[in-house]
């Protein structure tokens, strides 16, 4: 996870993420949170998230928040107004799209309401398939 100016502001998303998806029924629900207390439904459901790699270069990056419900597979990376647009920000959202259509995943975004059209846009210039989620 990089280092923000607002990352009490992002573990707090990473917990709101977590609780909804626990709420509605997701299921193998990890997160990378670095209190794992945050959300009401750890440390008993809640596993930490692991990073996922290139094959041949064994390089990669950790999403904040990974699940499964109805048979498909979630990747979720939550990003706050000063992150959208950061180059390590770029970086895994097009990792994550690329390992998200290899393995049959979707790519989820979660953002603050507010910047919302932004992750749109950046979604456009990169070229990559996710989706965007509000808070």
């Amino acid at each position: 996870m990089a280092k923000r100016k607002s990352q009490s502001k992002h573990d707090f998303m990473v917990s709101a993420l977590v609780d909804f998806l626990m709420a509605n029924n997701y299921h193998t629900v990890k997160a990378d949170l670095p209190n794992r207390n945050q959300s009401k439904f750890a440390p008993i459901f809640l596993s930490p998230q692991h990073t996922i790699y290139w094959t041949n270069t064994k390089k990669g990056h950790k999403p904040d928040a990974s699940a499964e419900k109805n048979n498909q597979k979630y990747i979720f990376e939550v990003e706050t107004k000063d992150s959208i647009n950061d180059a390590h920000t770029e970086s895994q959202w097009k990792f994550f799209s690329i390992k998200a259509k290899q393995g049959k995943k979707k790519f989820i975004l979660f953002v603050p309401k507010d910047y919302e059209l932004l992750a749109q846009l950046r979604i456009i210039d990169l070229n990559i398939q996710a989706s965007v989620w509000i808070i």
